[in-house]
């Protein structure tokens, strides 16, 4: 549009060149005796008229297409730096998607996404950018349908920005857990080596040193902490789900461990009851 309007200002201007030329052509007449020019320069008024009237509409329609056009050129270039880093994020947080929790790294896992959620946010501005100058331009020209295009900018926005919480809270979720497994697991480790050294050095002594009532009361906590086993076994395996296979497997070889330490202390001290 810009570039026919300047075809229409070039006509302008050849036009302006032949008002120049009648008005020097009626100077000519009027010095004529006899020789009435006054329907002429009437004429030639009217056509001065019209031709700044034309020019006037020109520079109207020249300032409306450049501040549209300056409005697109502000969306274009705001719009096409907020999709690339956008799609920069969403590159990178659909590929967490697929990751399978390495419960040692969760930490880091936890400090990378939320990186990530630090970037959407510093998007959110632009994005507003982006929807201001929809408006404006929307307002000047219903028919683009700019409003649809930044409706799937927003969209797209939306949806990296869930997901990326929903990453978040996952990864959050199994910290958590993971923190209450290790608390459980560190708790029970500490008691049983404790109670095995007692078990041991009492399977190691004399009988007649040994008071039978003394190995009926580590039994009976020995029994008494198999809840505590099984509670530490159920953290463990809540875990299993969604995390990678050497964490998994950690897990499973630890629980393995203790559940045959407590199976083995439990049965030496009934033996050694038995034998007392």
């Amino acid at each position: 549009k810009l570039n026919s309007l300047n075809e229409i200002e070039k006509s302008n201007s050849d036009f302006n060149d032949k008002i120049k030329d009648i008005d020097e052509f009626l100077k000519i007449i009027s010095k004529v005796p006899k020789l009435s020019s006054s329907d002429l320069v009437e004429m030639q008024a009217q056509v001065q008229k019209n031709y700044e009237q034309l020019v006037g509409d020109c520079d109207g329609v020249r300032k409306l297409l450049e501040n549209n056009l300056s409005l697109w050129s502000q969306y274009d270039s705001i719009s096409e730096e907020f999709l690339n880093k956008l799609k920069d994020v969403e590159g990178k947080t659909k590929s967490e998607t697929t990751y399978q929790v390495d419960l040692p790294s969760i930490d880091e896992k936890v400090e990378k996404i939320r990186e990530y959620k630090k970037q959407m946010e510093q998007l959110a501005p632009q994005l507003q950018e982006i929807i201001k100058l929809g408006n404006a331009i929307n307002n000047k020209n219903e028919e683009v349908h700019i409003n649809q295009a930044v409706n799937q900018i927003t969209a797209r926005y939306n949806m990296a920005s869930n997901l990326i919480n929903t990453i978040m809270d996952r990864l959050i979720d199994y910290g958590q857990r993971y923190a209450d497994y290790n608390e459980a697991n560190n708790k029970f480790t500490t008691w049983l080596n404790e109670t095995k050294a007692n078990t041991d050095k009492m399977s190691k002594a004399s009988p007649s040193k040994i008071q039978l009532n003394d190995l009926k009361v580590l039994l009976n906590q020995i029994v008494n902490r198999f809840d505590e086993l099984k509670n530490l076994n159920d953290k463990g395996e809540s875990l299993y789900t969604g995390i990678a296979v050497e964490s998994r497997e950690a897990i499973r070889k630890n629980l393995k461990q203790l559940r045959n330490t407590y199976e083995s202390m439990h049965k030496k001290l009934n033996s050694l009851i038995k034998k007392l």
